[in-house]
């Protein structure tokens, strides 16, 4: 349901590490997850030319955020075991070498319309040395400031004004900034129209004739 924020949040990140060519490893706490990311990395790959297993991983869904977050400070390895897609160990995948825990990661980023972020806070965060970002949607986007001031969240995308301005960063002229104009435009129509239906209700509050009508009706 949040796949019109998400999905482009999710498409413009892994295209900057495939541009960067960086390592990643892919993890879902929501069931559709799995299949949305692996969707864009499959793609992407094609383009970029990035090899399963040797330049990216899926580690596939788990739903105990907190068990899983506070296995992997220790040992990912252990932790799954496999990956979701070929069922290969991961210590044998090039993809994670020198990688044994969240200790050893470059960066560390959600996307998503959860409130996972404070396990990450809790569980992660201050103990890992990789900075902690955060792709939420646009309507949870105000409730992570005080998170960004205290440091604890290092980056945040808001929504898809975030991609979009992720994509001008990178010189992308892709759809979420093709897009971004006519949903601004609707956005306004809809403030409008709120705004337009505030003052008839008002305005019908205030007006003798309707206070006449209303009492008649009684």
């Amino acid at each position: 349901r949040t796949q019109g924020e998400n999905r482009p949040q999710n498409r413009v990140v892994l295209e900057h590490l495939m541009r960067r060519k960086i390592r990643f490893a892919l993890l879902a706490f929501e069931p559709q997850s799995t299949n949305l990311a692996q969707e864009i990395a499959e793609e992407l790959g094609q383009q970029y030319h990035y090899v399963y297993g040797k330049d990216w991983v899926n580690l596939g869904y788990r739903a105990d955020v907190q068990g899983t977050l506070k296995a992997m400070m220790q040992d990912i390895d252990q932790t799954f075991k496999t990956d979701s897609r070929d069922r290969k160990p991961l210590e044998t995948l090039p993809v994670m070498a020198g990688v044994k825990s969240l200790r050893d990661a470059g960066v560390m980023m959600e996307i998503g319309a959860s409130g996972n972020y404070k396990y990450w806070i809790q569980f992660v965060v201050g103990a890992a040395k990789a900075p902690f970002a955060y792709g939420p949607t646009s309507v949870m986007a105000p409730e992570l400031y005080s998170y960004i001031d205290s440091k604890q969240i290092t980056g945040m995308m808001f929504g898809i004004k975030g991609a979009a301005e992720y994509e001008k960063l990178l010189n992308i002229q892709g759809f979420t900034t093709r897009a971004i104009g006519p949903v601004s435009l609707s956005l306004i129509y809809l403030f409008v129209l709120i705004g337009l239906g505030n003052l008839g209700m008002f305005l019908g509050r205030k007006s003798p004739a309707a206070a006449e009508s209303v009492e008649d009706e009684i």
